[in-house]
């Protein structure tokens, strides 16, 4: 019994295959169209999935390098910052010592100028260091024995 109702439900395999084949030189042609047209577009899908993964591994590789250059360029402005900054410490003690020096001179200078006021001074004026009779100082009364013994001597 389960035979019979399984064949009835299942058709013919040989009715199967002519109808098939009756669809294929029906519209074969049209059919060959097709199955040629859709390996086409299979193809040229597939090629461009291949395009695109490589245009995406193309803007990665490009990405990346880009990334690795500028990380370079940073480590390179890093090391030059470093340098500057070294120099600039440098440059900054050397001022330091240079304004040091200029101190001293300024203040030898300012000395060689109130020497040279009081020199100046004292040739205008016409009066010697060694004149002291300005001070009521008696050249004749001197009481130095080293005087005294010379003027002896001299006697």
């Amino acid at each position: 019994m389960e035979k019979e109702s399984v064949s009835k439900v299942l058709p013919d395999p040989h009715k199967v295959y002519d109808f098939v084949g009756d669809l294929k030189n029906k519209y074969g042609v049209e059919f060959c169209k097709v199955t040629i047209e859709l390996k086409a577009a299979q193809e040229e899908n597939s090629t461009l999935k291949n395009e695109l993964e490589q245009a995406i591994k193309k803007i990665d590789l490009s990405e990346r390098q880009k990334f690795k250059k500028a990380k370079r360029e940073i480590e390179n402005l890093k090391k030059e910052l470093q340098i500057v900054k070294s120099k600039r410490e440098d440059l900054k003690g050397r001022l330091k010592i240079t304004l040091s020096e200029l101190d001293v001179k300024q203040a030898a200078l300012n000395k060689m100028n109130t020497d040279s006021k009081i020199l100046k001074d004292i040739l205008c004026n016409k009066k010697f260091p060694f004149n002291k009779s300005s001070l009521n100082y008696d050249h004749g009364a001197s009481t130095s024995k080293s005087k005294e013994v010379a003027k002896s001597t001299k006697d």
